[in-house]
C-alpha cells in the first residue's frame, strides 16, 4: 500500500509539480481501484486533467507576479516555469516561516538563489538589511539581475559564485532545468559541465565583514560541503538560523550521505525542524524518519538553536 501511494505521489510531482494531500491521495487511490488504473497509467490520466491544462497554458508565459513582485523566467526552462506556474502556492510554508524569522536590518545569505524568487521576497522583509544572493550559473545570474532591476530593489548583492567548502573553482553539472544543476568533481552525469568560481562562507564573511542572521540554501546536494565551509561563521554567530533543502538522493550524487549531513547539523548544536509544505506545518524532525527518505523524496528543514518556547512565542511553532 505504501509503495502504491508513493507511486501516486511521484506521478503528481512529475506531472503536476506538487504532492497531493492525504485526502486527495485517498480519493485518487479509491478511484484508481474502481477504474482498474495502474500507477504506470496515472501520468497519462493526469495529463488529461484541467489542472494540467492550466499549467501548460501558464507555461507559455515567462513572467510571474507574486506578493507585488514580478519575476522573469528562462523561457527554455520548462521545469522551472512549471514549478512557478502557481506562485501564490510556491513553498508557502517556507515563505511564511521567513516572514516570522526575518526583521528589518537582518542580513541573509541566499545560496543557490537561481532567478531570485526568495531573494527578492526576503529583500522586503529585511528592509535596510542586505541579501547576498549566490548563484553560479551565468544564465541564471543574468535573469536574477534582471529581476532585481525590474523590481527596483537595491539591497540584494549578487555573488556569481558557488558556495562550497573551499574557495577556488568547481565543476557545475548543467541540467536541462536550472533547478537540477549541481556541483561534483567525480560523478559521471553525462550532462554538460562548466567550471565556476567557488567560495567558502567563512572566506566570504571575512571579505565582507558581515554578520549573517539567516542562511537560506538550496544547493542540490552541496549542503554538507557548504556547512563544512562555514564552521567559523556558525560558531561566531550563535543566533544564526538556517533553512535548507534536504535531498538524500542529491547528497549521495555529490559525494556525501544523508546521515553525514544530519550529523553535521546536530553537531553544530542545531535542532532540526521539518517544513511540511503539503501539511502546511513546521514540526520537530525525527532523524530516523529523515534517514528513511528515498528518491525522489525531499523536504526543506529549519535549523535553529532557539528553544521550543522561543519558537512558540515568535509564532513559528
Amino acid at each position: 500500500m505504501t509503495d502504491f501511494k508513493d507511486g501516486i505521489r511521484e506521478c503528481y510531482r512529475k506531472v503536476l509539480g506538487r504532492v497531493p494531500d492525504e485526502g486527495e491521495l485517498e480519493s485518487q487511490l479509491k478511484w484508481m481501484r474502481q477504474q482498474d488504473i495502474s500507477v504506470e497509467m496515472l501520468p497519462y490520466v493526469l495529463k488529461q486533467s484541467p489542472e494540467y491544462a492550466r499549467i501548460q497554458k501558464s507555461a507559455s508565459k515567462t513572467q510571474r507576479s507574486h506578493l507585488g513582485y514580478t519575476f522573469s523566467l528562462n523561457p527554455a526552462d520548462r521545469t522551472l516555469i512549471s514549478s512557478y506556474a502557481q506562485l501564490g502556492q510556491y513553498e508557502s510554508t517556507t515563505t511564511s516561516l521567513l516572514s516570522r524569522i526575518l526583521a528589518p536590518g537582518m542580513n541573509v545569505l541566499n545560496i543557490g538563489a537561481n532567478i531570485g524568487y526568495f531573494a527578492i521576497i526576503m529583500s522586503g522583509m529585511v528592509g535596510p538589511g542586505k541579501i547576498f544572493a549566490f548563484e553560479p550559473l551565468p544564465d541564471n545570474v543574468t535573469i536574477l539581475k534582471k529581476n532585481i532591476r525590474q523590481n527596483n530593489i537595491s539591497n540584494i548583492q549578487v555573488i556569481p559564485k558557488a558556495a562550497s567548502d573551499v574557495s577556488g573553482q568547481a565543476t557545475l553539472h548543467v541540467a536541462p532545468s536550472a533547478v537540477h544543476n549541481y556541483l561534483s568533481e567525480t560523478h559521471d552525469s553525462g550532462l554538460d559541465k562548466i567550471t565556476v568560481e567557488s567560495v567558502s562562507i567563512d572566506d566570504f564573511e571575512q571579505m565582507y565583514d558581515i554578520r549573517p542572521d539567516l542562511v537560506l540554501m538550496d544547493a542540490e546536494g552541496s549542503e554538507k560541503r557548504i556547512l563544512d565551509g562555514m564552521t567559523s561563521t556558525i560558531l561566531k554567530n550563535p543566533d544564526m538560523q538556517i533553512i535548507t533543502e534536504y535531498n538524500p538522493h542529491m547528497l549521495e550524487i555529490t559525494g556525501t550521505s544523508n546521515r553525514e549531513f544530519l550529523d553535521a547539523c546536530t553537531g553544530f548544536g542545531f535542532s532540526i525542524y521539518d517544513i511540511d509544505e503539503s501539511g502546511r506545518a513546521i514540526r520537530p524532525a525525527v532523524i530516523e524518519d529523515l534517514l528513511d527518505y528515498a528518491s525522489p523524496e525531499f523536504t526543506n528543514i529549519y535549523l535553529t538553536r532557539k528553544s521550543p518556547a522561543e519558537l512558540r512565542q515568535s509564532g513559528i511553532l
